[in-house]
């Protein structure tokens, strides 16, 4: 897979773009096609040798199939200032009630590039001060938090902080804010209300005792 360093002033922004060439598509297609004949011939031809096509049609097939299906991904830059890109989704959640994702994250810049290839097209990503920060579109937190499971073996939970439209924050300010201190990855958020019963101090055995006699 193909890809272009992150930059890191924050002029830029980052997404993942398909990989694959329209030849590539072209020759997938055909193959699609050839394999189609194949096993045209393998299941109701009436020529010698059928489970030969049979196998050539399967195995061509397949081929073809993986090839169309692989996440064929490279990352490329778009010349966008990171606020106005956030202010741009963040308005268009807001007009459709929509959720939107901040992510931050501390890690290296090429655990940075495997973690833009295995985003969306519709996501974008930048660098700012020495973290990775991720745009995630129409994502709410259980969504971000399964995505950001699934980049363990690249990331620490530690490491990486969110904040949610319009479940922490509602304007772009109050998001950052929210991503400079809110709880890590999978802790309960802290604006999220205390429940009462978790208040309430334990009743003194002799009270108890007193209240029975």
């Amino acid at each position: 897979m193909r890809s272009r360093p992150l930059r890191s002033h924050g002029e830029r922004v980052v997404r993942p773009v398909a990989a694959m060439s329209p030849v590539q598509v072209a020759a997938c297609s055909v193959s699609l096609l050839a394999a189609g004949v194949l096993l045209t011939h393998g299941f109701i031809g009436f020529v010698p040798g059928r489970p030969v096509f049979v196998v050539l049609g399967v195995v061509l097939g397949a081929t073809a199939v993986a090839g169309l299906a692989f996440d064929h991904v490279s990352v490329q830059s778009i010349a966008a200032r990171p606020d106005h890109v956030v202010i741009e989704e963040l308005n268009r959640c807001r007009r459709w009630s929509h959720p939107l994702t901040l992510v931050s994250i501390h890690c290296s810049a090429e655990a940075g590039d495997r973690i833009i290839r295995r985003m969306r097209c519709e996501d974008r990503a930048w660098r700012q001060r020495g973290r990775l920060q991720l745009l995630l579109v129409e994502t709410d937190r259980t969504q971000a938090e399964g995505f950001l499971l699934r980049l363990s073996d690249l990331i620490e939970s530690e490491n990486v902080k969110l904040a949610t439209f319009p479940e922490d924050a509602v304007t772009i300010d109050d998001l950052y804010a929210r991503l400079r201190t809110p709880p890590s990855l999978g802790q309960r958020p802290a604006a999220e209300p205390v429940r009462l019963l978790e208040l309430v101090e334990p009743i003194p055995e002799s009270d108890i005792s007193a209240a029975e006699g």
